[in-house]
């Protein structure tokens, strides 16, 4: 504040306390017009190509890490997946994972952490996207398709016909598929509880603050980060690999090339500690692990990850399923209760299939491809993002997903077990 002629403060424009220790307390600044610059921008390696083939997985070489400038929210990966299949007798069908499993596995880790990003392939991916999008207030969609629509652009009540989201391949002509997948580093809470490592909640953090978690100083650490991706065969036996499938096919060729275009949200680099964003020892992160499902009527899944978990699902999969047996989603109708459990038998969630699936929906206005199971602790009923609900396993023991079939279930089915998750990393 300055001082008028009779000694009365006056207000001053807040960029005077930029970058001034001890004016204002530090990060009080960040997020103030004037003050915090926010910019979208293209990153380093983007329009990076790399070739597909029809019989094996192919990794992106990237010239070059992220950069190494400013503070950053969100990074994008843009896919533009240009195929062209030949064949001379009969015709490939659509996984029902088309087009997300063109790509297989995406990582990205942080210098000196684990991988903050961990997916088996694009299609799983897009399913946590579905669960955490990175922009709020459009119409709900799963990846940028109908509302309402499942990942073939089908009705989710009949995935067994197709509209024209997807068009199917024609033999020697070149087709292009295009979507986003976010690479997000950090999420917007609206209300946090910055807890402690032991996962406990102490006296002088009580009071729930509006926060991310935690975004990316670039600059100020140095950070060496860069993706790896891994793209899936064009064509192959099975669809939880490959985006066509060639049962009664008679191949000619198939090749393809995909460019990967990369984005970031960032603000420009703070002047101080005053507009600094906060950053809080919890690295946000999305993991996967895989379990066997195999020949069981019921089974129990030990929940893997330490921390504060937000969300979960399980995505099931079922080899011998479809014309031919190339696999499929195992139907969420052969699914007869599921439940998530902890300590000494208390439930999070006691569900049914139904149950579940209209929680999600009265969440997010979004049904996921069959085969999916899935809990969000983190959106409250109002509509708000926050930590308080979630899955904690450092102060809780035995959280278990346990899941009763209608039967037994085909040999070599399986399910990957998404986790969405606030991780403790100590930044000193």
């Amino acid at each position: 504040m300055s001082m008028d002629m009779s000694g009365n403060q006056q207000p001053v424009p807040v960029q005077v306390l930029q970058g001034t220790p001890g004016s204002v307390p530090p990060s009080s600044l960040f997020g103030l017009p004037g003050i915090t610059q926010w910019t979208e921008q293209k990153e380093n390696n983007d329009q990076t190509t790399v070739s597909q083939s029809s019989g094996s997985q192919n990794t992106a070489n990237f010239p070059t890490n992220f950069k190494q400038t400013d503070v950053v929210f969100n990074w994008q990966m843009e896919v533009s997946n240009s195929t062209t299949t030949t064949w001379s007798a009969g015709t490939p069908v659509r996984s029902a994972r088309f087009p997300y499993n063109y790509v297989g596995p995406i990582q990205l880790n942080f210098q000196n952490q684990f991988n903050s990003i961990n997916y088996p392939d694009g299609f799983h991916a897009a399913i946590m996207q579905a669960i955490r999008p990175s922009k709020w207030g459009y119409i709900p969609q799963f990846m940028d398709q109908d509302t309402l629509k499942n990942v073939n652009g089908t009705n989710w009540t009949n995935l067994s016909t197709s509209d024209t989201a997807f068009a199917l391949p024609t033999s020697g002509t070149a087709q292009t598929t295009n979507f986003t997948i976010d690479l997000a580093p950090g999420i917007l809470f609206n209300s946090y509880y910055d807890l402690e490592e032991d996962g406990r909640l102490y006296s002088h953090k009580a009071t729930p603050i509006k926060a991310w978690v935690t975004p990316q100083l670039m600059s100020g650490t140095n950070r060496v980060i860069q993706p790896a991706v891994t793209m899936n065969q064009i064509i192959g036996s099975q669809g939880d690999t490959a985006a066509l499938t060639n049962n009664g096919v008679t191949l000619t060729s198939a090749s393809g090339t995909t460019t990967l275009g990369f984005r970031r949200k960032a603000i420009y680099q703070p002047a101080g500690i005053n507009d600094t964003p906060p950053v809080f020892n919890w690295q946000y992160s999305r993991d996967f692990r895989r379990f066997a499902i195999g020949q069981v009527s019921s089974m129990d899944i030990a929940i893997p990850q330490i921390g504060q978990i937000l969300s979960m699902a399980f995505v099931m999969w079922d080899p011998t399923l479809g014309t031919g047996a190339v696999g499929g989603p195992l139907p969420l109708s052969s699914i007869k209760e599921c439940d998530v459990i902890y300590g000494s038998g208390l439930y999070k969630n006691q569900d049914t299939n139904q149950r579940m699936q209209d929680r999600f929906f009265r969440q997010h206005s979004l049904f996921l491809p069959d085969g999916t199971l899935v809990w969000d602790w983190a959106l409250t009923d109002d509509g708000l993002v926050t930590n308080a609900n979630a899955l904690n396993t450092l102060t809780t023991s035995g959280c278990t997903l346990h899941i009763d079939f209608t039967g037994q279930q085909n040999a070599g089915s399986y399910g990957i077990l998404l986790l969405e998750a606030l991780r403790y990393v100590s930044v000193g």
